[in-house]
């Protein structure tokens, strides 16, 4: 796919992605998501790190090929409400972190799985001569809206999630099932109907 909103991306984070896109050329079982990612689907707002996810069976070749950014040893961070795996880095300055397998304990237990349906629609974007595996905008819509965090964490999820359904034609029975799987779907459906209320 060919990229065309990608004016919230500064040059340097363009050169972070393009370096990553080319240490990991040719794995499969990772991909952008969350706030970059959503750049991909018209979503403008500034980027100031990078979260990609990823498959812990290609855990080890991820970490292989990115050896030379020293990345952390994976570990299980519990912060707040939320569970998850991941390692990270910083590459010419910006936080790059690769998560796998998010639960959430608020409003009853909730879960985001990287499998092999989320990973068959990711979309592969042409950037900058380079190949950038994104996740869709549908599961970026699940994970905001699961999420809804404000300006109290310095975060745009709802808008995100509004900015998503607005720019995109979407497959609204795809979220539903992945909401399903992940114990949100009242949480996310919610959501997805009071925004396009405001939308029509």
């Amino acid at each position: 796919m060919r990229c065309f909103f990608l004016k919230s991306l500064s040059g340097t984070v363009k050169s972070v992605l393009v370096e990553l896109a080319n240490a990991l050329e040719g794995l499969e079982g990772w991909g952008l998501f969350a706030g970059a990612a959503n750049v991909f689907y018209g979503v403008d707002h500034p980027v100031n790190d990078l979260d990609f996810f990823y498959d812990l069976k290609a855990e080890q070749k991820l970490l292989n090929a990115l050896h030379s950014f020293k990345p952390c040893k994976p570990f299980l961070q519990k912060k707040a409400s939320m569970t998850s795996k991941k390692f990270g880095f910083l590459l010419n300055g910006f936080e790059i972190e690769f998560c796998a397998d998010f639960s959430w304990s608020f409003a009853g237990k909730m879960s985001l799985i990287f499998d092999s349906q989320m990973q068959a629609r990711i979309n592969w974007f042409d950037f900058e001569n380079a190949k950038l595996p994104v996740l869709s905008a549908e599961d970026n819509i699940v994970l905001k809206a699961i999420l809804q965090r404000g300006k109290e964490y310095n975060k745009t999820d709802i808008e995100d999630v509004k900015g998503l359904l607005k720019n995109n034609n979407l497959d609204f029975e795809y979220i539903r099932q992945r909401a399903i799987k992940c114990n949100a779907e009242q949480r996310v459906t919610n959501l997805i109907e009071n925004l396009q209320s405001g939308l029509a």
